[in-house]
């Protein structure tokens, strides 16, 4: 069943459609982020283990929000994804920033190096932004 309005969309439908999408990705990332935990940190030795693995979950997590988002925005043809980008690039940063700061947290008293882990929330970021952005920017919903 394919959303095909003819008129503008509303503000409302544009939040809406947000608001789904961020809801649908957190709970997925949080089970996948669950998930992961559970497979990969129970046999830690080193500190590159868990640099891998958190390497490994973020990206993982960034390619299912992305999918998730092009599929969700997708079904909303009438949505202008050019009109929904600035919020993107804005509020996924700002989401990836306080990630990478909760995460900086948590390693804060051991002593290690956060870098790492920059460059994975980095890496994701541009997988997540510039994904979203290529996949919708032929599309005829771009403009």
């Amino acid at each position: 069943m394919e959303n095909t309005n003819t008129n503008s969309p509303s503000k409302g439908k544009y939040i809406g459609v947000w608001f789904l999408n961020s809801i649908i990705g957190a709970i997925a990332v949080i089970a996948i982020d669950n998930g992961l935990a559970s497979i990969m940190f129970n046999n830690v030795e080193t500190i590159n283990d868990v640099y891998f693995g958190i390497f490994l979950s973020i990206v993982i997590e960034s390619i299912a929000a992305l999918l998730i988002s092009i599929f969700i925005y997708g079904y909303f043809k009438d949505l202008k994804i050019s009109r929904v980008m600035p919020f993107i690039y804005v509020l996924w940063t700002l989401g990836f920033l306080r990630g990478f700061l909760s995460v900086a947290q948590e390693f804060d008293g051991l002593d290690v190096s956060v870098a790492p882990i920059g460059w994975a929330f980095i890496f994701a970021w541009l997988i997540l932004i510039f994904g979203f952005r290529l996949y919708f920017r032929n599309k005829d919903n771009w403009a």
